[in-house]
């Protein structure tokens, strides 16, 4: 439907990815990605109050984000990691991963969390209602549920001409509009 602005790849077949043991997206060797790493996870805690929380990181990778969130003892976070790639770069700490997922499928349904956090992962969904459907119920018993998305925008990525970012991993990218679309009927229970 073109004045939805979802944008997504009809012929994507899941099995052509591989997710597996080589696979390894880790950003946070760079200086400034960890730096931004960094400030986004004090602005969790600071602005949106993550403290006390049981956290679940959809697409965790390494769990660098994670860590952030639960390392810190004064913040009183615990953490789930779910990633389907694993680099072999184990948790060092009390963060318990299951590589057997890379997103909350239906199989989830007893993750439960105050906060979940899902940073550029939607957009490898081929189903991203089923996704955010299992982070709803994961949420149920929240006395103060939050969640954190992040995603490429594909309005800015063709206003940019940032055609690197259309890749066949990404088989599902969202306008600002089209984002909200899901996440309300998540909200809603639809």
């Amino acid at each position: 439907m073109p004045a939805c602005g979802f944008v997504f790849n009809s012929e994507f077949d899941v099995s052509k990815l591989a997710y597996g043991a080589d696979y390894d997206n880790t950003q946070s060797h760079s200086p400034y990605f960890g730096k931004y790493l960094t400030e986004l996870a004090e602005h969790l805690v600071q602005e949106r109050n993550v403290r006390n929380s049981r956290i679940v990181e959809v697409g965790c990778g390494t769990g660098a984000f994670l860590r952030l969130l639960v390392e810190n003892s004064t913040f009183g976070n615990t953490g789930v990691g779910l990633t389907r790639a694993t680099s072999g770069k184990g948790p060092t700490l009390a963060v318990a991963y299951d590589s057997s997922v890379g997103y909350m499928t239906k199989r989830c349904t007893n993750v439960l969390a105050d906060v979940v956090i899902c940073r550029h992962v939607i957009e490898h969904v081929p189903q991203p209602r089923e996704l955010l459907s299992t982070v709803r119920r994961s949420l149920q018993c929240a006395n103060s549920p939050r969640i954190y998305f992040e995603t490429p925008c594909v309005e800015w990525i063709l206003r940019n001409r940032v055609i690197w970012d259309l890749f066949y991993e990404h088989c599902s990218l969202f306008t600002s509009a089209s984002c909200a679309s899901p996440l309300s009927a998540a909200d809603s229970g639809a």
